[in-house]
């Protein structure tokens, strides 16, 4: 690869970011969706049982967090929206968040996805992987999720050199 190759496809630190997050576990939305909004992301959160809505104003961004109680609402948004980051669980109730990723990355490509899961499973990692995501099992530390994804997080304190 050429160094202009690599620039062009290499994220932009000054551009905000949209970032579209599925779960049915409200706590994990809620701590996911907050880590995304400190590193400057505009959220659009997908919840299976409620209404959700975020409790801290965004620091870097202006928030936009859309709710829904029904995982088809994922589905249709995602067939309209030209998201930058698509992370979902992989376990929905009676739907798959593969799924969600196979139909978003078929229209973008270059959309950033990681599929969560409370169960470290071989043939479910390659599955993601397969499908264009990277996989991460839960529990895990939201500041991993945002290194995974090449976003800062602010509440680290890193030396200038």
């Amino acid at each position: 690869m050429t160094a202009s190759t690599d620039a062009a496809t290499a994220p932009d630190p000054l551009r905000t970011r949209h970032a579209v997050v599925v779960d049915d576990d409200e706590s994990l939305l809620r701590v996911v969706t907050a880590g995304l909004e400190h590193a400057g992301c505009i959220v659009t959160a997908f919840n299976r049982f409620g209404i959700f809505k975020s409790d801290e104003p965004t620091r870097r961004a202006e928030a936009i967090v859309k709710a829904t109680t029904r995982f088809d609402d994922a589905k249709k948004f995602l067939s309209s929206a030209a998201p930058d980051i698509l992370i979902t669980d992989v376990r929905l109730g009676g739907s798959n968040g593969l799924h969600l990723v196979v139909m978003s990355k078929l229209k973008h490509p270059e959309m950033s996805a990681v599929v969560m899961t409370g169960y470290d499973d071989v043939v479910l990692k390659k599955d993601a992987e397969a499908a264009g995501a990277r996989y991460v099992v839960k529990p895990f530390m939201i500041s991993d999720l945002l290194e995974l994804l090449g976003l800062p997080h602010p509440l680290v304190e890193r030396g200038d050199g």
